[in-house]
């Protein structure tokens, strides 16, 4: 697990991240730390399901890659929602056409095709947190 120690505007904001590719790990965790959030980063979707059973209410977001050994992506996340139905999940796959729409939808996760771009990435994220923050306060 890494995390950020940068400060900025989004210093708060942790979202956990999950690839069992530690260079592509690395890569989107130093895009987010470069947009000012903290990443808090797993190899393994099992440790990363530990992590978020604990703290999950200190999570803003969590990014899942779909083709990962121990389970799919989809599978972590529909985990993840049996004891957290509302914080953003998004799922980044070069394979999105193996994704299943009508799961992916029943897990309220969002699929965007890998590789991506750090402007599209921060925009994405921005409109989760946003739509969060948004849901959060109408209640």
């Amino acid at each position: 697990m890494t995390q950020s120690i940068e400060t900025g505007l989004n210093q708060k904001m942790k979202i956990v991240v999950v690839d069992d590719d530690a260079l592509v790990l690395r890569v989107h965790a130093e895009m987010l730390k470069s947009m000012g959030y903290v990443p808090f980063t797993f190899e393994s979707p099992e440790d990363a399901l530990k992590y978020l059973r604990e703290y999950r209410k200190h999570v803003s977001m969590v990014i899942s890659d779909y083709r990962m050994p121990e389970m799919n992506g989809l599978e972590f996340i529909g985990k993840f929602r049996d004891f957290d139905s509302h914080t953003p999940a998004t799922i980044l796959t070069a394979f999105a056409s193996e994704v299943d729409k009508k799961i992916a939808e029943n897990c309220n996760v969002k699929v965007i095709h890998k590789p991506i771009r750090m402007h599209v990435l921060g925009k994405h994220v921005e409109s989760s947190l946003s739509k969060m923050k948004q849901l959060i306060s109408t209640c």
